[in-house]
């Protein structure tokens, strides 16, 4: 039905037509079915067509043209597991990134790093700072000295662990999504062709 009147939208018949032939259409199947009255239902086509008709100019210039098709149409209708497993690896990095932030402030607290005045305390920093720490205390015997040197490389450990998630990760969200790009071209050109 709508089809057929944007199809002639090209052919030389003006939006204004076709903008009435459709209101009514809607108008005449919607008002029967007492499910939305005249006002509603020209509410609800307006906002459709306000939507939509820059998409129709386009049509009315140069004909239909495959970029007037969204992306997350496409990733809805093709290539959702792809689109679920970018979602899922991006929740992985979040989670990471929090789990990286926790453990920087354990490792604050267990080497008892105070920053300089404008200093963030960042992953980096207090590994480098973890890093002279434990330096200093690799020569000493003392059973202490030898506790301490085990809480910071544990500390050390946990914090390049989880760098290392992020950076797998990233490097899997960076391959999903290139792949998704492709295959959206990909489709694209089918469709253009």
């Amino acid at each position: 039905m709508a089809r057929d009147d944007f199809s002639k939208l090209h052919n030389g018949k003006k939006m204004p037509e076709v903008r009435h032939e459709l209101l009514s259409t809607l108008k005449a199947q919607l008002i029967p079915l007492n499910i939305l009255d005249a006002f509603k239902s020209a509410g609800v086509f307006v906002n459709w067509w306000q939507q939509i008709r820059y998409d129709l100019k386009t049509i009315i210039s140069i004909g239909w043209h495959h970029a007037l098709i969204p992306d997350e149409y496409l990733i809805a209708e093709y290539f959702q597991s792809e689109a679920d497993e970018i979602e899922r690896l991006e929740g992985q990095i979040s989670e990471a990134q929090s789990d990286l932030a926790e453990a920087v402030e354990a490792a604050q607290e267990v080497a008892a790093y105070e920053p300089e005045e404008d200093e963030s305390v960042t992953a980096t920093v207090i590994k480098k700072a973890l890093e002279e720490w434990i330096d200093d205390l690799k020569g000493s015997t003392s059973k202490s000295a030898r506790k301490e040197l085990e809480n910071l490389q544990t500390q050390e450990k946990v914090i390049i662990a989880i760098e290392k998630r992020i950076k797998d990760s990233r490097a899997a969200l960076k391959t999903k999504t290139n792949e998704l790009e492709l295959k959206l071209q990909l489709i694209m050109g089918h469709i253009r062709d």
